[in-house]
């Protein structure tokens, strides 16, 4: 590993292996979080998501499939709901993270081929029609070739 440069390594689409670029930032956020609520330092062999218990006697569990963390972001999206954080309807799903990372990346400039690696997407037709949100006006692109 190099420092200060973090990758994931897991089984993806179809039973393949796959990995992933991790931001910084964010795995440091996630190494605080897990101190905060674990008080110590995590292992190779730790999740990165767990479970909330949802019942007496239920227990943290490392977040193992898809369902459990669609459950997981409905829980949190209601809850953002209530106290206000969020005003408008906005319909959260796990795929919902992937095309805010793909649209986030290609706003801040980074190229469409660079954008298809980093989310993996085998075609660049099906990123840029599903995945990259694009409401960038011409006007201020056709006012700089023309003056």
């Amino acid at each position: 590993m190099v420092e200060g440069k973090f990758t994931a390594y897991f089984i993806g689409k179809g039973g393949k292996e796959a990995e992933q670029e991790l931001y910084g930032l964010a795995v440091d956020a996630c190494n605080r979080y897990f101190r905060k609520v674990f008080r110590r330092d995590h292992k190779p062999e730790d999740a990165l998501f767990w479970t909330v218990p949802g019942f007496p006697g239920d227990k943290r569990r490392p977040l193992t499939n898809y369902q459990t963390l669609w459950l997981r972001i409905m829980k949190i999206r209601a809850a953002e709901k209530e106290t206000g954080i969020i005003k408008r309807d906005i319909v959260f799903y796990p795929h919902l993270f992937r095309r805010s990372y793909a649209t986030g990346l290609y706003k801040s400039g980074m190229k469409i081929k660079a954008i298809q690696e980093r989310t993996r997407h085998a075609s660049i037709e099906t990123l840029v029609k599903h995945y990259v949100y694009d409401d960038e006006p011409a006007t201020p692109y056709l006012d700089k070739m023309f003056a």
